[in-house]
C-alpha cells in the first residue's frame, strides 16, 4: 500500500487520543474513503487488531 486511498473501504487501526487517529479521521472524511477506524487503548492493542485480522493496517506517526 502506498497511501491512504489504498485502504479505501477497509478497517484501519490506530490508537485513541493520538494525532494519527485524528489525521486518519480527517482524511477519511475529506476523501470519502469509507475506512472503518478501530481505536485501540494503546499501541499494542491497536496492532493486535492487525494481527487478529480485524484491521488491514495500523496507522501511527513515524516519531514513535
Amino acid at each position: 500500500m502506498q497511501n491512504l486511498a489504498d485502504l479505501r473501504g477497509l478497517a484501519v487501526a490506530s490508537t485513541i487520543g493520538t494525532t494519527s487517529i485524528q489525521y486518519l479521521a480527517k482524511v477519511n472524511e475529506q476523501q470519502q474513503l469509507s475506512i472503518r477506524i478501530l481505536g485501540g487503548l494503546d499501541d499494542p492493542e491497536s496492532f493486535q487488531f492487525v494481527r487478529s485480522g480485524r484491521a488491514a493496517a495500523f496507522l501511527r506517526d513515524d516519531v514513535l
